[in-house]
């Protein structure tokens, strides 16, 4: 236990100071190799009704852990019996591999850079370093919904023109009073005494789409450090229950 505490340290050091090379071989790439060839040959083998999909999913699931988790094990157990420094090292390159906090928050930043000036394209080209599904069929075809929460920028005419009428957001107000970003310090400064989230699809124009949904409360105070909490106790479960009935 105590030299898998230190092989975790030393991996995870090595991730923040290496990230995830390209090009190099990882496990991750490995096992999805292996779920396709596991799901070819299981699939081929079970007849094709509700049971022998069930069977063959099993069969996938447990072949799956056995090779991505047993051969690790072996490889670490037989490391063990020549050196516990060559254990270690090879455990800390396993750690290192499965990590990855690096290389995850580097391509998430390229995709939410990439969505901030609107390019779809883009943003397709930044998943597909994350995911290994063929990212240049996320598309309008396969999206149903697209839900922003705390986004604070305008959608571009790209992703508009991919996902137009797709596209809801929550705002801290009752629309179409107090638009924009400090919709909050607004409404107290009109000295409302009546807030609300409003629940509405995106177009071109700022918090100007058609309302969906809308909840009020009363407030007669000033804090808005006392109030916040209160608008965040009313959104969470209005924009839930809106985003069921959107996509039931």
């Amino acid at each position: 236990m105590k030299w898998s505490l230190f092989a975790l340290l030393i991996g995870f050091g090595i991730d923040l100071i290496v990230g995830d090379p390209h090009g190099l071989p990882h496990p991750v790439v490995g096992i999805g190799k292996l779920i396709s060839l596991l799901e070819r040959r299981f699939r081929a083998l079970f007849p094709k009704t509700a049971r022998g999909e069930i069977f063959a999913g099993a069969c996938i699931w447990l072949c799956t852990v056995l090779v991505s988790a047993g051969l690790p094990a072996l490889i670490l157990y037989g490391a063990q019996r020549v050196s516990v420094y060559l254990r270690l090292a090879l455990e800390s390159v396993m750690c290192w591999q499965v990590l990855a906090v690096r290389s995850l928050r580097e391509e998430s930043m390229r995709v939410y850079a990439a969505l901030q000036t609107g390019s779809l394209s883009a943003a397709q080209q930044a998943v597909s370093m994350i995911v290994g599904r063929d990212t240049a069929r996320l598309d309008a075809a396969g999206v149903e919904l697209v839900c922003l929460a705390g986004y604070m920028r305008i959608i571009g005419d790209e992703l508009l023109g991919a996902y137009g009428g797709r596209i809801i957001n929550i705002h801290p107000s009752l629309l179409p009073a107090f638009r924009g970003a400090h919709a909050i310090e607004q409404a107290l400064e009109y000295g409302v005494k009546v807030f609300g989230v409003t629940i509405h699809y995106v177009d071109s124009e700022l918090d100007g789409g058609r309302i969906i949904a809308q909840r009020a409360f009363p407030y007669e105070g000033s804090d808005i450090e006392e109030l916040e909490p209160m608008i965040h106790a009313v959104e969470y479960p209005l924009y839930i229950e809106t985003i069921k009935k959107l996509i039931e």
